[in-house]
């Protein structure tokens, strides 16, 4: 088998063209010049462009390299049955009658293509197409679904152009060849996939047809990345709110309608003016994104699937395109003409004028004036049969005719010949020999025979496996699509997006990273490649810090960047959503808390730069312990804490805190509380933070300017002094925690960033408990607990096994009402069989031993007597003779000698278990 690489012709490389600008220069001369380059550049690009054409319409072009299918395959390495290289009778016939149908085609309509009808298969037999195909339901799911085994045969084989574009294969591969190959034309792919489709019950069938170049060559360069494509929004119908009858009169507007009218009018035809600029450069863009004229258009061979109802609550027919594996319109621009459909029954001819391509066309298959059958097998309506000079209907209903034929030979050759090379083959030995037709018997029926093909078989490893190679690559409008098997890359992806700013593939604009099976619970990374703006989102299971999503620079990793970590809220026990780090702002959302809080803004100040090794601080709790290791490290001090709160509806609006302050670098409090119902404006307090002396014995004075307030009522409630100095001491406990709050905050990034980059560094991919292929430890614990029930199983078989029972039955002996004397007798019975039995087989062995000793003598005797008249092929005999009756008495005399040793002690091992037997025990051990 010879598999390769089919290179392409030289290809001409973009072309450029400039674009004039004509108000650039106004210069006579000059636009004279510029006219003229550009009526050379316009000369040269159709040059190149007629190059490029007359080098298309070569069926033998390639737009770049593609993977070839092997010349020829062996039928020993392949291990293929006879059923592949040799044709039975019944196909014999078979191909007889596609033959003289395809004379009657080819003499009634010599302009079409000949027909697809009778293709070699890998050991270059001719086959019938429908015998190819085999119905298969294969153990997953997502086979048993028309897209899913679409996608998957789209994904699983590697693409093989037909050479030359416009003439069918030579060759059609069976369905397991094609799996074990992973490659395959147009053709293998839908013979594939039809066998699926037909296995699990969908009305499928195989195109034969003509389709555009983009098709052909499974260029999707100009399609839309389907994963880029945003589903629709619901837009909700906006309603004007119904005018109140009674409402204040609007101020009196002084301003100038007519100002007013023409800015609108400015900023109205501005925008149009905007609009249509855009749609002319979108239309510009477009016309140059257009593929060049095609010079072999309508006659590129192509082959796809057709989904008729019927069957599996398909309403519409549809086609499947087989490279991309996904559904097509049967009014679609792809596909140009029709020559042919058929499935694992039957074969029809299209009758209809694709002239105008296949939007016209009709699928029903009954219809005799669209559709020409090969095949009038099947169902019929009425039968006729011979009554005197006429022919008669004996039934009105329909009849299946496979059971009429099933025991007759119809013999249906129609005075055909067939071609020699079908004729390599006798008809089977296990054929069941079959009663001769006569001619009332006879339909006009083909008996069409099973397939020839190999069962279609799947295994764990080549499903999950996936792509060819582990990966797939398929291009994209702008875009780039990586597809990659689980497990086969290191750090778990399993899909790359490469989103581009132009077609070329050059100037990258963003990248999207598909994970799967991270025990970091990575699941996406989105990456901006202009400004090195990363997203990464995380799957739940992080244990630790519940991370949902990061965002941050990846070049700036330090915890001091910028960045944005979103957190999952119902597994947080602070209930913290979301933090954000904006230069030397810090931004904390929360939610769900005991005392309200919402959000929380930090602002840092100056770095404090530490240096100096690790040092012990020790705590008044602590005094006699190892104590804590800190280390000495730079960190930013800490200006202004903000703090906001939702509503508590059982605490007054005046009395309830909607944001508080810490102003550390102006030693100040500011407390808003929230606005009541019937106010405008909120209260506020404002305190002036005492200095601390750090003595704990030190006690806060209250001044006039420690305490400031401003209340919306005209007789606000009086604070004591004692209320004051209470609230004041909470704000200083308030102050602290906030700070270790913030701190812990800072502590936490560094420690999610330490995590991620050890992550990153070495990631580690988790294993499904179910998956056989991949947890090889609970695959061997699974066999080691099989292995142990069957030994368990064979332990209570013997167990089970009563070896005394036939002796209790031969002497009517009841087990329950035993006597000594009963159990001696057993004894002495079963012990005397095993020395019976022992001494029987070892005069077996014995005599067995004497006749070969006593043949071995008579052989040689022989030899002596005619050991002159022998020839050397003779005497080879007797020397082989000899060493087989040496190494048998050898044997024998091997089997004696260890008979004679282990009989003693399968005789005391017997007594041993009878003595142990618990219903002997009693009596036996009591002599």
């Amino acid at each position: 088998m010879n598999e390769g690489r089919i290179k392409k012709q030289e290809d001409f490389g973009p072309i450029i063209i400039d674009t004039i600008d004509e108000n650039v220069d106004q210069d006579p001369d000059a636009n004279i010049s510029t006219a003229k380059s550009a009526e050379e550049t316009e000369v040269s690009s159709e040059d190149l462009h007629l190059k490029q054409q007359l080098i298309e319409i070569n069926p033998l072009y390639l737009p770049h390299e593609f993977r070839s299918l092997p010349q020829s395959f062996d039928p020993k390495e392949h291990s293929f049955p006879s059923s592949y290289s040799e044709n039975s009778a019944r196909e014999t016939r078979l191909l007889a009658y596609a033959d003289n149908f395809c004379r009657q085609y080819t003499g009634r309509f010599h302009d079409r293509t000949p027909l697809f009808i009778t293709p070699r298969n890998e050991c270059d037999v001719r086959k019938f197409v429908s015998t190819t195909i085999r119905p298969t339901k294969l153990p997953f799911p997502e086979l048993h679904e028309a897209l899913g085994a679409a996608a998957f045969v789209a994904d699983f084989l590697d693409f093989a152009p037909l050479l030359p574009c416009t003439e069918l294969p030579p060759r059609l591969l069976s369905p397991r060849t094609t799996l074990s190959l992973q490659l395959g034309t147009c053709f293998d792919y839908t013979t594939l996939l039809c066998s699926l489709l037909t296995g699990v019950g969908y009305n499928a069938f195989v195109v034969s047809g003509y389709a555009t170049r983009e098709c052909c060559y499974k260029d999707e360069s100009r399609k839309q990345c389907p994963l880029l494509v945003q589903p629709k929004k619901c837009v909700e119908m906006y309603q004007e709110p119904q005018a109140s009858k009674y409402q204040v009169k609007p101020i009196r507007d002084f301003l100038s309608k007519y100002e007013i009218t023409m800015k609108v009018k400015k900023l109205i035809e501005a925008e149009e003016a905007a609009e249509k600029k855009a749609l002319e450069e979108k239309q510009a863009l477009e016309k140059s994104e257009e593929p060049k004229p095609d010079p072999l258009y309508g006659l590129r061979v192509h082959s796809w699937i057709l989904i008729l109802p019927g069957s599996r609550d398909v309403k519409e027919a549809f086609f499947i395109e087989p490279f991309t594996g996904e559904p097509v319109a049967l009014d679609t621009n792809m596909y140009l003409g029709i020559e042919s459909v058929w499935n694992h029954n039957n074969y029809w001819v299209n009758m209809q004028d694709c002239t105008n391509g296949i939007k016209e066309m009709h699928y029903d298959l009954n219809n005799l004036e669209d559709w020409e059958f090969v095949l009038p097998s099947g169902l019929l309506n009425t039968k006729l049969m011979a009554a005197g000079d006429q022919l008669v209907n004996i039934l009105n209903g329909s009849m299946d005719v496979t059971e009429t034929l099933a025991n007759y030979d119809l013999g249906l050759d129609y005075g055909l010949q067939a071609r020699e090379d079908d004729l390599n083959v006798k008809t089977q030995k296990n054929e069941k020999k079959k009663m001769d037709a006569d001619l009332l018997d006879t339909l006009l029926l083909v008996d069409l025979p099973m397939s020839w093909t190999l069962p279609i078989t799947l295994s764990d490893a080549q499903y999950f496996q996936r792509y060819p190679n582990c990966e797939k690559e398929i291009i994209y409008n702008r875009a780039r699509v990586v597809k990659y098997t689980p497990y086969s890359q290191e750090c778990g992806i399993v899909l790359r997006l490469v989103v581009y700013q132009d077609r070329d593939l050059q100037n990258a604009l963003e990248e999207t990273e598909y994970f799967e099976h991270r025990k970091d619970k990575l699941k996406v990374r989105v990456t901006d490649l202009k400004t090195l703006w990363v997203k990464e989102t995380f799957d739940h299971g992080r244990m630790e810090h519940h991370l949902r999503d990061h965002e941050y620079m990846s070049k700036n990793v330090g915890p001091d960047s910028n960045r944005i970590m979103e957190f999952y809220q119902k597994m947080r026990i602070d209930g913290l959503l979301k933090r954000q780090r904006e230069g030397n702002v810090m931004k904390e959302w929360y939610n769900n808390r005991e005392d309200r809080l919402i959000y929380r803004e930090t602002h840092f100040g100056r770095t404090v730069r530490k240096f100096g090794p690790p040092v012990i601080i020790m705590s008044s709790s602590e005094q006699g312990s190892a104590g804590t290791k800190v280390t000495k490290k730079s960190y930013k001090e800490i200006d202004v804490i903000k703090e906001r709160f939702a509503r508590n509806p059982e605490i007054p609006a005046d009395e309830d805190v909607e944001e508080r302050v810490f102003d550390i670098v102006g030693e100040k409090y500011f407390l808003t509380y929230h606005i009541a119902d019937e106010c405008i404006f909120p209260c506020r307090r404002e305190f002036n933070k005492p200095p601390d002396s750090g003595d704990r014995r030190h006690v806060i004075e209250l001044h006039p300017d420690t305490h400031n307030s401003f209340h919306t009522s005209l007789n606000p409630p009086h604070k004591t002094n004692v209320e004051i100095y209470q609230m004041l001491l909470g704000l200083i406990d308030l102050e602290k925690a906030a700070k270790e709050t913030v701190r812990n905050s800072e502590s936490e990034v560094q420690a999610i960033l330490d995590k991620r980059n050890a992550e990153e560094a070495k990631p580690e991919l988790e294993v499904g408990l179910w998956d056989t292929l991949r947890n090889a430890e609970m695959h061997n614990l699974r066999i080691a607990l099989e292995q142990h029930a069957e030994q368990e199983r064979r332990k209570q078989k013997e167990k089970d096994l009563d070896y005394l029972a036939p002796y209790f039955h031969m002497r009517d002996i009841d087990e329950d009402n035993l006597t000594q004397e009963d159990a001696y007798a057993v004894r002495e019975a079963c012990l005397q069989d095993l020395k019976e039995r022992l001494i029987k087989k070892a005069n077996i062995i014995q005599a067995r031993f004497e006749a070969e000793t006593s043949a071995l003598q008579r052989k040689q005797q022989w030899f002596q007597l005619n050991q002159i008249n022998l020839t050397k092929e003779d005497e080879a005999a007797y020397l082989q003779y000899c060493n087989d009756a040496i190494f048998k008495i050898t044997t024998l005399e091997t089997m004696l000698l260890r008979h004679k040793q282990t009989a003693p002690s399968k005789y005391m091992l017997l007594e041993k278990q009878l003595r142990s037997d618990p219903r002997l025990a009693e009596y036996l051990n009591t002599a």
